[in-house]
């Protein structure tokens, strides 16, 4: 197996939590992190999503990427904000 391009694996990863909504989002318990695997060109590597902040207004999640090593420590990640209007922010 090669090495995962977490730079691809970040953009799938926000590209799918982008399709959510606000009301959704509310409903997932990620007060604590929530870890997951997924993959990309056949490569497996970790994710995680975080809720930062929650309001009457939006809601600002975290998700990471990392597949072992060093990626482990300085793991690329990007913030989503999720506004109750339906727009999404990445």
């Amino acid at each position: 197996m090669g090495r995962v391009d977490l730079a691809k694996a970040l953009d799938a990863e926000v590209a799918r939590w982008s399709l959510r909504s606000y009301a959704e989002v509310a409903k997932l318990d990620l007060d604590f992190p929530q870890y997951y695997t997924g993959s990309i060109e056949g490569q497996e590597y970790n994710a995680e999503a975080l809720r930062l902040e929650k309001n009457n207004d939006y809601i600002r999640i975290v998700i990471s990427v990392y597949a072992g090593g060093i990626s482990s420590f300085i793991s690329p990640n990007r913030h989503i904000v999720y506004h109750r209007d339906g727009t999404v922010n990445t």
